[in-house]
């Protein structure tokens, strides 16, 4: 178990130019899923802008993901 937590913490960036690399990876990945559910539901969909970001219609979106990966159908 150690030696895995060892690994794990070596393969974590070591300069401050490769932790904020890593950190505008996680925003843009952040921004384009964001961006992605809204033009999905927005654009190709017939929903409304300030509707695709709500928590029922993220339930709805999720829930299948959520459900497949349990093994429930």
């Amino acid at each position: 178990m150690a030696s895995e937590f060892e690994q794990l913490r070596q393969a974590e960036p070591k300069t401050r130019i490769q932790r904020r690399q890593a950190k505008v990876v996680v925003i843009l990945l952040v921004v384009s899923m964001t961006a992605g559910i809204m033009f999905g539901y927005c654009i190709i969909g017939s929903g409304k802008v300030k509707d695709a970001l709500g928590f029922l219609v993220r339930k709805h979106l999720v829930g299948p993901v959520v459900k497949g990966m349990d093994g429930n159908k």
